[in-house]
């Protein structure tokens, strides 16, 4: 079978997804290519592009094939290409080990309602698909350099944003990429915040950018 990047990108890879206890997986795995190791020898759950499932470890083999393309780790391309060009200067990998001023903390509530820490977890095994910190105003920073076309073509954003079908014709709601919210044209000082994910969230109509100011400098 084929396994095309586009079938990456929007789930229809048939990559699978998470097993057992690797969600909370606090072993270091020293790059992209050793976090593969997890589940380079699992069989694909389909045929790519005849049916759409979840799998943050589809985004481990889109950060490989960048690395193979580039020649370069895949973490040192987005500080470059990405982080460097949109201003992001507070996104990077969540490093288990660094001392990283204002990191947050963990924490999610439990069955009786209450707020507590979270377990430890180390996402160096995941890094394209889930392993960076960022902030609220490295989002927008993203979001403004996508549409702005710092970081790609304006035909390349009409792509992402199209949605999908499968091998059958059917249409998915996965486009190439996901948002929750999408910028409206807008003053230069006011902008939604972009949230730039690959979760199965159909973008809403927000109508015009009249909330929601955010001055980004």
């Amino acid at each position: 079978w084929p396994l095309l990047v586009r079938h990456l990108l929007t789930h229809q890879g048939g990559i699978r997804s998470y097993q057992g206890d690797e969600l909370q997986s606090t072993k270091h795995y020293r790059d992209n290519m050793d976090g593969v190791k997890i589940f380079q020898n699992d069989p694909l759950l389909f045929e790519p592009g005849t049916r759409v499932a979840y799998s943050t470890y589809g985004f481990s083999l889109v950060g490989a094939v960048i690395e193979g393309a580039s020649g370069l780790d895949y973490v040192d391309y987005i500080r470059e290409r990405v982080f460097k060009p949109a201003k992001m200067t507070a996104t990077d990998v969540d490093d288990a080990y660094r001392l990283i001023p204002r990191r947050a903390h963990g924490y999610h509530m439990n069955a009786n309602g209450t707020l507590q820490n979270s377990g430890l977890a180390n996402t160096s095994y995941k890094i394209p698909g889930g392993g960076l910190l960022s902030c609220p105003e490295d989002l927008v920073r993203f979001a403004l350099a996508v549409q702005t076309n710092v970081l790609i073509r304006r035909e390349t954003v009409a792509q992402m944003l199209t949605q999908q079908r499968l091998k059958d014709g059917r249409i998915t709601l996965r486009r190439l990429l996901e948002v929750e919210r999408i910028l409206a044209a807008a003053p230069e000082s006011l902008f939604k915040v972009v949230v730039a994910h690959h979760h199965l969230i159909p973008p809403p109509n927000f109508g015009s950018a009249n909330s929601l100011p955010f001055s980004v400098t």
